[in-house]
């Protein structure tokens, strides 16, 4: 669960300096971050108000936000799944549908489990937003992680190095391009420069977002190899 305050809508870590205007993750329009301890406090209450009775449409919605939020993805799923029943042209529930399935701010998790579900609202983002940035920074992360099953690291690397002159404070992006330098384990023939690449846009993700476990841990590994060539090189 992240530790650090992050966007009241979809749980992201404040990843740029200055003042907050929208979030870049899910592209709401935000004037303060909220913490773990809020997002809890604000959860207890609205179950309190809504009681046993069924909640509104815009309960759910909340409810989505905060259980997203807090890593609690099999929760928002659900939410946000009753939202889009009843909100088929809202982009919003959608997208933190997409991100829900994904794992989002659940940090061990990077799935692709739920791809077709994600694919057909994305397909759907696209048709009708295709220029809002959140959909284009989640196009071009999920297009890397097709790659990725492919294991066609070279387009997987050049998309990447396009998304993150669009979006470079995105530290999935930046741990994805890492993993397309790494050939996505492929690493047979890697020199210590492709690790070291590799480890500049992993350190950026951790730096982003340090309760992202896969990227810490894998920043660790790639350091554990670069000292292992240098050491190799030097004996």
């Amino acid at each position: 669960m992240p530790n650090l305050p992050g966007c009241p809508y979809c749980g992201s870590p404040k990843t740029t300096e200055g003042e907050i205007t929208s979030c870049q993750y899910c592209g709401k329009a935000i004037s303060r971050l909220t913490t773990i301890q809020q997002k809890q406090s604000r959860l207890s209450k609205l179950a309190n108000e809504i009681g046993r009775k069924p909640p509104t449409k815009e309960q759910m919605m909340e409810l989505g936000e905060l259980t997203l939020g807090l890593g609690q993805t099999a929760q928002a799923v659900n939410y946000l799944r009753a939202v889009i029943k009843q909100d088929t042209e809202g982009a919003h529930p959608r997208l933190l549908l997409c991100l829900s399935l994904l794992g989002f701010n659940q940090p061990g998790v990077e799935s692709s489990v739920h791809a077709r579900e994600i694919g057909l609202h994305v397909a759907w983002l696209k048709e009708h937003y295709v220029d809002f940035p959140p959909v284009r920074w989640l196009s071009y992360y999920l297009e890397m992680q097709r790659l990725s099953r492919t294991g066609d690291w070279p387009r997987a690397v050049a998309l990447g190095k396009q998304a993150l002159d669009e979006f470079p404070n995105n530290y999935l992006l930046n741990s994805m391009l890492a993993a397309a330098l790494l050939r996505f384990g492929k690493t047979i023939g890697l020199a210590k420069a492709d690790y070291q690449m590799a480890l500049k846009y992993m350190k950026i993700a951790v730096e982003m977002n340090p309760d992202y476990t896969p990227a810490v841990r894998n920043s660790h590994a790639i350091e554990k190899k670069i000292a292992l060539l240098i050491a190799k090189h030097e004996g």
